[in-house]
């Protein structure tokens, strides 16, 4: 979370009309204002639209509808730049004596270029009201790096000006990327809270073929040559962590074992309702999708009970005399083989 969404929920209006185009920060915005509904309530009181099925008034309706079963109702309005000028007046209207039991939040996002006229007529009055959040792509590197320290500081963790400087470099400015890379700092280093370039390096720069996400990320998205390289490089390394490697994946293999009640056509919905049910990081619940989309029910089982043998070889069960590498590289061997889909199930 950002401390522009924090500071404009924490005021808790009637009414947020979203505009901009950050779209990674828009997603972030609808999830947090969706997160305001009790999950045993979403089926009655989380009510979410399109402007192009509905006008402006409509949406005022849903709005004046009194919640079911609960305190509060949440309607979410997507692709309102579509609306007219009669749309908005209807939105403005409604500003001036809202619902006192529900948040709608209109989604009005569109290319800097092709700003929407009808919403532009209303900005004032909306900005009056303090209902009008714009949410734009940092226009300089030192922007897009506060805005990284922000959400580092929401996280509990820093990361060093160096740290911040190659982020911002390697995800080629891009918000989700960098966010997306900052969720796996706390899964590599559980107990750290203070990180470095060379943490970012490790986890997305030059160490990319020794990585254990770059790892995870080939048993995904099934691509068994890359797995088993990836392998042999994490096991030529001193340092090389089995415990950490098979923690890791556990969780993500869990997540896509238990999710599959919260599957569904699309790809980000799955993504989303696993961030939900299992509070989990973005690039947790990407690689869950991608299993649960290219794994079989019996394929993921196959890969949970590899981790839990290779669990008792690293504590020296059935280990014999196999080095914590050699057993990295066999465990990564016989992932492959599971990808290859070779595998006896």
């Amino acid at each position: 979370m950002f401390s522009i969404i924090n500071k404009a929920l924490e005021q808790r209006k009637p009414i947020y009309i979203l505009t901009g185009d950050e779209d990674f920060l828009i997603r972030q915005f609808i999830n947090s204002v969706k997160e305001l509904v009790p999950p045993n309530e979403r089926q009655f009181n989380l009510v979410v639209l399109t402007a192009g099925e509905i006008s402006g008034q409509e949406a005022v309706y849903q709005a004046r509808t009194l919640p079911m079963f609960g305190k509060n109702k949440v309607i979410i309005v997507y692709s309102a730049n579509k609306w007219q000028e009669k749309d908005w007046q209807a939105i403005l209207r409604y500003a001036a004596n809202p619902s006192k039991h529900s948040i709608l939040t209109i989604e009005a996002t569109t290319e800097l270029k092709k700003k929407n006229k009808a919403l532009s007529k209303f900005e004032k009055d909306f900005n009056k009201f303090g209902i009008l959040v714009k949410l734009n792509k940092p226009s300089h590197s030192r922007d897009f790096i506060a805005l990284l320290m922000d959400y580092c500081t929401n996280r509990g963790i820093t990361i060093d000006k160096e740290g911040l400087e190659t982020l911002a470099e390697l995800s080629n400015r891009s918000l989700e990327s960098a966010v997306n890379e900052i969720e796996k700092l706390p899964l590599s280093y559980p107990e750290k809270k203070q990180f470095t370039q060379n943490d970012i390096l490790y986890i997305i720069g030059i160490d990319k073929e020794h990585n254990i996400f770059e790892l995870i990320d080939a048993l995904a998205y099934r691509k068994p040559d890359k797995l088993a390289r990836v392998g042999r490089n994490l096991a030529m390394q001193r340092d090389a962590n089995l415990f950490e490697l098979i923690s890791i994946m556990y969780r993500i293999i869990s997540y896509a074992d238990l999710g599959r009640q919260y599957a569904s056509s699309n790809r980000k919905q799955t993504e989303q309702k696993l961030i939900s049910a299992f509070k989990c990081s973005l690039w947790s619940a990407r690689q869950a999708t991608a299993i649960m989309k290219n794994y079989t029910e019996q394929e993921v089982n196959a890969i949970l009970e590899l981790l839990y043998q290779y669990n008792k070889k690293a504590v020296g069960i059935r280990s014999g005399l196999s080095m914590p590498q050699e057993l990295i590289e066999e465990f990564t061997l016989e992932l492959s083989v599971i990808a290859h889909r070779l595998v006896k199930i």
